[in-house]
């Protein structure tokens, strides 16, 4: 199972469903197999800052992917916070505004769920609180769009 991040599912919008339908029918058919999932906080991301009109229809028309924590991914979350590096994976202005924050949630879920956590932040020197190293530091594999499209075999 791959889980997409709202920066994975953002790059994706670049590929337009006009020009490049064998991307979007390759993606469709993960998602409807349940090969691709995300988390609700990711929804709500997306929700607030998708940008293409046809990533925002297809994330509206694909809900169903965008899974709620289980008990077992908030008692995980809950761990993350325990190491004060990570509580930076939540900035203090989206607790103060109330916007979504997928990291954790992704993290916990790509754990829990034996899946592979597809994002395109990239790995940062030190105790660093982005989502390749906390993946490192839990063994989560984490990688790009571009090897999720290699490992799927999606091509245009």
């Amino acid at each position: 199972m791959y889980i997409l991040d709202s920066s994975a599912f953002g790059t994706l919008g670049n590929y337009y469903p006009t020009t490049m339908p064998t991307v979007w029918k390759k993606v469709d058919a993960l998602a409807d197999s349940g090969a691709l999932r995300s988390v609700r906080e990711v929804f709500r991301e997306l929700d607030q800052k998708c940008h293409e009109d046809h990533l925002q229809q297809w994330v509206t028309a694909h809900k169903n992917i965008f899974i709620a924590p289980s008990a077992e991914e908030f008692k995980l979350v809950r761990k993350m916070f325990e190491k004060e590096q990570y509580r930076n994976l939540v900035s203090y202005k989206n607790i103060l505004k109330g916007f979504p924050v997928a990291d954790p949630f992704l993290i916990a879920a790509a754990k829990v769920r034996n899946g592979v956590l597809v994002t395109q932040e990239k790995m940062k020197q030190g105790a660093a609180a982005k989502i390749p190293n906390v993946c490192k530091d839990y063994k989560i594999e984490c990688i790009n769009l571009e090897e999720f499209m290699k490992q799927t075999k999606i091509q245009y």
